[in-house]
């Protein structure tokens, strides 16, 4: 992998992403290099989008924290390796999440209804 981490590295400054950003990307890589027991530039879709899930599942990431390891595999298929190819990658940011307007709803209700009961 330290070919592969100086040629994302290289990129990633190329690409103007900031310090906080690549570590964050380089992180999330080499986290995923070390699931797997063959090099991450021969992984399939499937194997890629079972990680994320299994990571969902063990981990119970936030969903920032999820979008970050999506954006730094994203970033190494379709950047480093140049393998346009994993297309299902482009929809893994979407992730099931109640409508925030539904939430501010639901507040704006319940901070009524207090309103109303103290008149």
């Amino acid at each position: 992998m330290d070919t592969l981490k100086e040629q994302m590295i290289k990129d990633l400054q190329l690409k103007g992403i900031t310090p906080r950003t690549q570590k964050k990307y380089l992180r999330e890589v080499s986290i995923m290099a070390s699931y797997f027991d063959k090099p991450i530039e021969e992984l399939e879709e499937k194997e890629i989008k079972d990680y994320l899930v299994h990571m969902l599942e063990t981990r119970k990431l936030s969903r920032g924290t999820y979008r970050g390891y999506v954006a730094g595999i994203k970033f190494l298929y379709k950047t480093t390796l140049n393998r346009q190819e994993v297309k299902p990658l482009s929809n893994l940011h979407k992730r099931a999440q109640q409508p925030r307007s539904s939430h501010v709803f639901q507040q704006l209700r319940s901070r009524m209804t207090l309103i109303r009961n103290l008149h």
